[in-house]
């Protein structure tokens, strides 16, 4: 299932509306309706949620963000910075965000990770949480 069928699922099985549900998760109503619909309604790309959005989600729908990762699709990608990560296995390395982003050094970092070893990206990413704790906050 979809994370879009999955939260209008949700919404309709608990007899929110929109507004009620996008109030739990700390969310708007509109960015709600957009990830029901699963594209922005002006340029129709998709949208790909942020790890904390989903934090936000799950909390809003009483879970885990794991037990809400691992109802919806093992496919689903989630932005994480300015990469996205798809759920499936794939780190945060292999694909970077396709939009223009204000750290074009990101697309850098992610070409040097897709040559790294699972355990040399590990190593890079224990060393960049421990040089940049604030940014790196504990995962949820």
């Amino acid at each position: 299932m979809e994370l879009r069928d999955y939260i209008k699922q949700y919404r309709e099985e608990n007899g929110l509306s929109m507004q009620e549900f996008a109030d739990r998760c700390g969310l708007s109503k509109g960015y709600i309706s957009m990830l029901e619909s699963g594209k922005h309604p002006q340029n129709k790309r998709a949208i790909v949620p942020s790890i904390e959005t989903y934090g936000k989600l799950a909390r809003g729908m009483n879970m885990s963000i794991d037990a809400l990762l691992r109802a919806i699709d093992g496919n689903a990608e989630i932005q994480v910075g300015s990469f996205i990560a798809a759920q499936n296995g794939s780190s945060v390395f292999d694909v970077a965000h396709e939009e223009e982003d204000d750290f074009p050094e990101a697309r850098l970092i992610a070409r040097a990770g897709k040559k790294m070893t699972p355990e040399r990206k590990a190593d890079m990413m224990r060393m960049l949480k421990m040089m940049f704790p604030e940014e790196f906050g504990e995962d949820e």
